[in-house]
């Protein structure tokens, strides 16, 4: 169970990662 939550916000901090860079490319203007 401890590892499932442990993934899981693994998880999380890899999505909210990935969202960061799309949302930096974004406003500078790489990514249409």
């Amino acid at each position: 169970m401890a590892e499932a939550i442990a993934a899981h916000r693994q998880f999380r901090v890899f999505v909210a990662d990935g969202a960061q860079k799309v949302r930096r490319s974004t406003a500078e203007g790489t990514l249409l």
